[in-house]
Protein backbone atom coordinates (compact mmCIF):
# COMPACT_ATOMS: atom_id res chain seq x y z
CA UNK A 1 0.00 0.00 0.00
CA UNK A 2 2.82 2.25 0.67
CA UNK A 3 4.42 1.61 -2.35
CA UNK A 4 1.23 2.67 -4.34
CA UNK A 5 0.85 5.04 -2.19
CA UNK A 6 4.39 6.87 -3.12
CA UNK A 7 4.27 5.97 -7.27
CA UNK A 8 0.95 7.69 -7.10
CA UNK A 9 2.49 10.48 -5.38
CA UNK A 10 5.68 10.87 -7.85
CA UNK A 11 3.41 10.98 -10.80
CA UNK A 12 0.89 13.23 -9.62
CA UNK A 13 4.20 15.57 -8.73
CA UNK A 14 5.03 14.83 -12.71
CA UNK A 15 1.52 15.90 -13.81
CA UNK A 16 2.25 19.27 -11.74
CA UNK A 17 4.93 19.77 -12.92
CA UNK A 18 4.54 19.59 -16.59
CA UNK A 19 1.21 22.03 -16.06
CA UNK A 20 3.50 24.85 -14.02
CA UNK A 21 5.33 27.67 -15.88
CA UNK A 22 8.63 27.25 -15.28
CA UNK A 23 10.85 30.47 -14.57
CA UNK A 24 14.43 30.49 -14.38
CA UNK A 25 17.44 33.40 -13.69
CA UNK A 26 19.50 30.94 -16.13
CA UNK A 27 17.10 30.60 -19.01
CA UNK A 28 19.97 30.11 -21.43
CA UNK A 29 20.45 26.68 -19.43
CA UNK A 30 16.46 25.84 -19.47
CA UNK A 31 15.80 22.65 -21.82
CA UNK A 32 18.91 20.65 -22.56
CA UNK A 33 19.15 17.59 -23.95
CA UNK A 34 19.74 14.96 -21.97
CA UNK A 35 20.93 12.27 -24.95
CA UNK A 36 23.43 15.25 -26.09
CA UNK A 37 27.48 14.38 -24.76
CA UNK A 38 28.18 17.98 -24.57
CA UNK A 39 25.69 18.56 -21.39
CA UNK A 40 27.39 15.48 -19.59
CA UNK A 41 28.47 17.59 -16.98
CA UNK A 42 25.43 18.88 -16.02
CA UNK A 43 23.76 15.96 -15.68
CA UNK A 44 26.16 15.01 -13.65
CA UNK A 45 25.51 17.82 -11.29
CA UNK A 46 22.07 17.65 -11.68
CA UNK A 47 21.73 14.18 -10.70
CA UNK A 48 24.10 14.49 -7.44
CA UNK A 49 22.63 17.44 -5.99
CA UNK A 50 18.73 17.27 -7.30
CA UNK A 51 18.01 13.50 -7.27
CA UNK A 52 20.33 11.51 -5.25
CA UNK A 53 20.11 9.93 -1.92
CA UNK A 54 20.57 12.33 0.27
CA UNK A 55 17.86 15.17 -1.43
CA UNK A 56 15.08 13.99 -3.71
CA UNK A 57 14.66 10.65 -2.05
CA UNK A 58 15.95 11.49 1.28
CA UNK A 59 12.88 14.20 1.40
CA UNK A 60 10.20 12.13 -0.41
CA UNK A 61 11.34 9.16 2.29
CA UNK A 62 10.56 11.47 5.05
CA UNK A 63 7.60 12.91 3.25
CA UNK A 64 8.98 16.19 2.54
CA UNK A 65 7.28 16.00 -0.79
CA UNK A 66 7.32 19.69 -1.08
CA UNK A 67 11.40 19.72 -0.78
CA UNK A 68 11.31 16.57 -3.28
CA UNK A 69 9.04 18.33 -5.50
CA UNK A 70 11.21 21.55 -5.55
CA UNK A 71 14.30 18.97 -6.72
CA UNK A 72 11.77 17.17 -9.00
CA UNK A 73 11.49 20.67 -10.92
CA UNK A 74 14.16 21.65 -10.88
CA UNK A 75 16.25 18.50 -12.82
CA UNK A 76 12.96 18.59 -15.08
CA UNK A 77 13.76 22.42 -15.62
CA UNK A 78 17.24 21.66 -17.09
CA UNK A 79 16.57 18.54 -18.51
CA UNK A 80 13.07 17.74 -19.76
CA UNK A 81 13.58 14.73 -21.32
CA UNK A 82 15.49 13.04 -18.28
CA UNK A 83 14.52 9.45 -18.52
CA UNK A 84 14.36 8.62 -15.40
CA UNK A 85 12.22 11.08 -14.13
CA UNK A 86 9.89 11.46 -17.43
CA UNK A 87 8.83 7.47 -17.52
Amino acid sequence: MRRLIGKSVIILAMIVVSLSPVRSDAAEKRGMDYFDPKYRAEIEQVEEYHLGKETFWKQFNSKQYGYALQELKFALRYFPNHPKHCS
